[in-house]
């Protein structure tokens, strides 16, 4: 008998296919990294002081009106008395928060951001699914401006990437000051793997690469007047050079084009392992579930674009002309080569909906599915 997408309900589509490959979370800041230590336990209130003029207002005030503050004003808040507590923890916003990514509060700490977004925008971002970049699914947060993010944008897109605080000051000629302005978050240490990274143990401080990029403009009054004021030796070809110069051509709005596309270009024209992102890659983005009809939903990779993507990449057969872009095909300017397209696509993260739907369209999904044994990607 046949075999057919059709027979299989929505359910069982999803948990043939669905993957979450290691390597995608070993890229970027995760709980594995944190060190092994105390982290966030449930709310306790050991001071004993009132809560001030708060003390008076109706809770349903409260309710609107504390989650302007951010989470570590709100943390703070429960530890001076009972009812402080107990007014933060019946936040419904502060429970979805809890309930889907507590876990992330510990990152959040050691990067010392826990003050900078506020709880509505958190619980804002928690509820959405879309990538602020190409609009796809993304199943991650880019910290320092609070956004959701896909995986292949993080790598591609500038506008989420991140660099040192030494040299966002070196490359756009900030001082020290001015960099102060900027919000800075400190990398949580370990390895990023995705461009092979070193190891990186000790804690700097980081700042958006856009960020930079648009506080230069403001302060040098354009980019070429940057370049005139601190100007870029052509013939030192040495990689600092190069890095300045990728993250000062670096784009700043999102992109329009299909992140799957993107080629990894150096701003020399060089094809390479993707400055901005490979130096830093990776180090101000983290895991961010969405919450949906209430289902935490983690993100999926479909199984069969990932095996069948890998045994195509080695074959080079006919199925390239039937699932890569002929700008692919051709190396045409502008996109990337048919081998990192491939392993873009397997990358892709979907919801549980999206992946259904991509699953009984997906030709791949089933070839995959309709073998005797599945291969495991993880």
């Amino acid at each position: 008998m046949a075999f057919s997408m059709n027979d299989l309900s929505d359910e069982t589509v999803f948990r043939r296919l669905a993957c979450r490959p290691d390597f995608i979370d070993d890229a970027v800041i995760s709980s594995a990294k944190l060190p092994a230590r105390v982290t966030f336990k449930k709310l306790q209130s050991r001071i004993r002081r009132p809560l001030g003029q708060l003390h008076s207002l109706p809770l349903e005030l409260l309710h609107e009106a504390l989650p302007y503050l951010d989470i570590r004003s709100l943390w703070s808040l429960a530890r001076t008395c009972r009812r402080g507590k107990i007014v933060v923890e019946a936040l419904p916003m502060f429970r979805d928060l809890v309930k889907s990514v507590g876990y992330t509060f510990a990152i959040l700490r050691d990067a010392k951001i826990l003050g900078m977004h506020s709880l509505m925008k958190l619980h804002a971002v928690l509820h959405s699914d879309r990538c602020v970049s190409c609009g796809a699914y993304g199943c991650f947060i880019f910290l320092l401006s609070a956004e959701r993010c896909c995986f292949e944008c993080q790598v591609v897109n500038p506008s989420l990437c991140v660099i040192s605080v030494p040299v966002a000051g070196d490359c756009f000629g900030l001082k020290k000051s001015q960099l102060k302005s900027l919000p800075i978050m400190w990398s949580i240490p370990g390895a990023y793997d995705l461009f092979k990274s070193k190891s990186r143990q000790l804690s700097m401080r980081l700042v958006s690469l856009k960020a930079a990029k648009d506080l230069a403009v403001k302060v040098h009054g354009s980019l070429d007047a940057l370049e005139s004021k601190f100007p870029l030796d052509p013939e030192t070809r040495n990689v600092k050079i190069a890095m300045f110069e990728t993250y000062r051509k670096a784009y700043s709005p999102p992109i329009a084009s299909d992140p799957l596309t993107c080629p990894y270009w150096t701003a020399s024209g060089l094809r390479n392992l993707a400055p901005p992102s490979a130096i830093f890659g990776g180090m101000g983005v983290m895991p961010f579930p969405c919450l949906y009809k209430g289902r935490i939903e983690h993100g999926q990779c479909c199984s069969g674009c990932w095996y069948l993507s890998r045994t195509t990449i080695q074959q080079n057969n006919h199925l390239w002309d039937l699932l890569i872009p002929a700008g692919c095909l051709n190396s045409a300017p502008g996109y990337c080569t048919a081998e990192e397209y491939l392993i873009k696509l397997s990358c892709r993260a979907w919801s549980h909906v999206g992946l259904v739907e991509h699953g009984r369209e997906c030709p791949f999904a089933a070839t995959f599915m309709s073998q005797p044994g599945h291969w495991d990607p993880i």
